[in-house]
């Protein structure tokens, strides 16, 4: 009885762990082009980068779903939207922050009693800081950037060569 029971029951199809890419050709364009197209775009290597670092836990993340967002992404900084990796690098300075300070209690933690953990922590944690530090100047440079600096150059060339060179910066000479 337990065999007909077996036969009885519908085959269920088992889902392959990984999502297959969708892959289109463009136009006069051979299939090994897009391949080559496909394999050095920049959202793709950052779409697989991506899922190497974040397993998801739950519903498996569309490989395709994701590819896409990472376009449309990099389609937003290339029309100098920005906002985005501002979003980015403000997170990543208070996450470095947090790698800092945890670094710096374990750093102190360890004085006096281990000192070669507490030299490793507090480079790691020094590290860390200064990761930071050069997040926090790079998310500035991007919202408040410098202003271009004009450099005028008169070549004169009477016997030997003289350059006489004068920099304007902020509509004054130096």
């Amino acid at each position: 009885m337990a065999k007909d029971k077996d036969k009885d029951k519908k085959a269920t199809p088992i889902t392959p762990p990984v999502e297959a890419w969708q892959l289109v050709c463009g136009p006069n364009e051979t299939q090994a082009q897009s391949f080559a197209r496909f394999a050095i775009d920049p959202a793709t290597t950052a779409t697989i980068t991506t899922l190497q670092y974040n397993k998801p836990t739950g519903e498996p993340l569309s490989i395709n779903a994701l590819a896409d967002a990472m376009r449309v992404q990099v389609d937003q900084m290339k029309g100098r939207d920005l906002s985005r990796g501002e979003a980015m690098l403000a997170a990543q300075a208070h996450t470095l922050d947090a790698i800092f300070n945890k670094l710096a209690q374990s750093a102190s933690l360890n004085m006096g009693q281990h000192l070669s953990a507490m030299e490793t922590y507090l480079r790691l944690a020094l590290k860390a800081q200064s990761q930071c530090r050069t997040t926090l100047e790079t998310l500035a440079a991007i919202q408040n950037p410098t202003a271009p600096t004009f450099v005028k150059q008169a070549n004169i060339a009477h016997g030997p060569q003289q350059v006489q060179r004068q920099a304007v910066v902020g509509g004054r000479g130096a």
